[in-house]
């Protein structure tokens, strides 16, 4: 059996609206035909913990591209403040 984590990883790439909608809107799984849905698309996830994980999912990627764009930002500067030979 697959962790929590990447099991809402995944239904994130099978289903991101629905992943979306879990996570922005908790009240929508409240919904019976909301969960059904989720179910069909993702049935080896734990609806009630799906909002967490993407959202955890989708810092973790907004911090991994932070440090990307930091560092080809520091490589840029080097490259504009080295004169040229």
């Amino acid at each position: 059996m697959e962790s929590k984590f990447f099991g809402a990883v995944k239904c994130f790439f099978k289903c991101p609206a629905c992943t979306m909608t879990a996570l922005l809107s908790p009240d929508s799984l409240s919904d019976p035909r909301f969960r059904e849905l989720l179910k069909e698309r993702c049935p080896e996830i734990d609806v009630d913990s799906l909002g967490f994980y993407a959202g955890f999912f989708l810092a973790f990627l907004f911090v991994i591209f932070c440090v990307v764009a930091y560092i080809l930002f520091g490589v840029l500067r080097l490259l504009i403040q080295t004169p040229p030979a």
